[in-house]
């Protein structure tokens, strides 16, 4: 439509040149001398140059118009990372394909494919965007960021919103039918894809939350790719070191502080440190129990990545001890900063009582 407007102004502007030049009517009037135009030859003169000029720079834009798409990359920020579908209102968003429990989705799933994503939000301004992206909506049902008895999206966390939009299948399941009570109020969207009885497609039901089906996700880019105030830039994530609070409140406390951010996992406290004003730390909660998973590994809380790495060095303590002490909720564990106690050395890992009250680390994904 851009370049049929185009040829329609040059088209235009053409026929005002011709009119310029030969289209003017002349009257005549008699006079003792000569007869002479309503329109001097000067005005004329003038009317050419301005209609030619203008002729030649809608030539020039046509031709940028019709010349080879340039290669350029766009401006930082403008485009959602690769496989999301959008911008919608700097929102991005995409289908992740692992059939999960609506917890794993949230937990993990959406944070598996960039880091600070979430479990979308359907409201009025998205809805008609998701439902025409049809790379997102490849399942028969997929979890959203919702709970049948909340009233916000992504409830708890720096990504909540209202809720301003409901879209209930009530003509033969008259939802909502689930109960948090019964762990069946996670809400799934429905797609052309399901059943007759759950459609239209758009429809909401909530269901159990063990249930497994994909998800939409959605994650906020910054427009610079940096690091937001209050946080360091350090490798490819961004760290913030916070106030002292118990494992349990700084792992609430760091995702409600900024969509997607977790207690940290720490690969090389070396180039951390280096990285991060850490000086005046002498214990930091990072995201990690030493107590082993159900397979007998150590896993990351945040990413749920096998510890390889181990710096259990102390001077003192044979650590991690939680376990031979016979201590119950001491598996918690802190890396040792620049200010730890002598018995303790700087970088090493310590596990210790949950319910202590040190400062954290929180880290978020670029």
């Amino acid at each position: 439509m851009a370049r049929r407007g185009t040829l329609d102004l040059f088209l235009q502007q053409r026929s005002d040149v011709r009119l310029a030049t030969g289209g003017i009517k002349w009257s005549r009037r008699s006079t003792a001398h000569h007869h002479r135009p309503l329109v001097s030859h000067r005005f004329v003169v003038a009317m050419v140059v301005a209609r030619v000029s203008l002729l030649a720079a809608v030539g020039l834009i046509m031709g940028l118009q019709l010349a080879a798409p340039s290669t350029a990359a766009p401006a930082s920020g403008q485009d959602c990372p690769t496989g999301w579908e959008g911008p919608h209102r700097d929102i991005c968003y995409r289908l992740s394909e692992d059939a999960r429990s609506w917890t794993d989705a949230k937990a993990n799933g959406c944070e598996a494919l960039s880091g600070g994503a979430y479990l979308a939000s359907v409201t009025y301004a998205n809805k008609a965007f998701l439902s025409k992206q049809e790379s997102i909506i490849g399942s028969d049902y997929y979890w959203v960021g919702l709970r049948s008895g909340d009233a916000e999206w992504n409830s708890g966390t720096a990504a909540a919103e209202p809720v301003d939009y409901t879209n209930w299948e009530v003509m033969r399941h008259q939802e909502p039918s689930g109960s948090r009570i019964t762990n069946d109020d996670c809400v799934m969207v429905t797609t052309a894809l399901a059943p007759a009885e759950f459609q239209p497609a758009g429809s909401w039901v909530d269901w159990d939350c063990e249930y497994q089906t994909p998800a939409i996700c959605q994650v906020q880019q910054n427009s610079d790719g940096s690091c937001s105030d209050g946080w360091t830039s350090v490798g490819s994530d961004c760290y913030a070191m916070t106030e002292a609070l118990s494992f349990s409140e700084a792992e609430v406390a760091c995702s409600t502080k900024m969509a997607g951010a977790r207690l940290a996992a720490v690969y090389d406290y070396d180039t951390l440190s280096a990285g991060l004003d850490i000086g005046t730390a002498g214990y930091l909660w990072i995201g990690l129990r030493s107590t082993p998973a159900a397979d007998g590994a150590l896993r990351w809380l945040a990413n749920g990545e096998e510890v390889t790495d181990t710096p259990w060095k102390c001077i003192k303590y044979d650590e991690p001890d939680s376990e031979q002490m016979g201590f119950e909720d001491a598996d918690c564990v802190v890396v040792n900063g620049l200010e730890a106690d002598d018995l303790y050395q700087a970088g090493a890992w310590s596990d210790y009582f949950c319910t202590v009250e040190y400062r954290y680390l929180c880290a978020l994904k670029l």
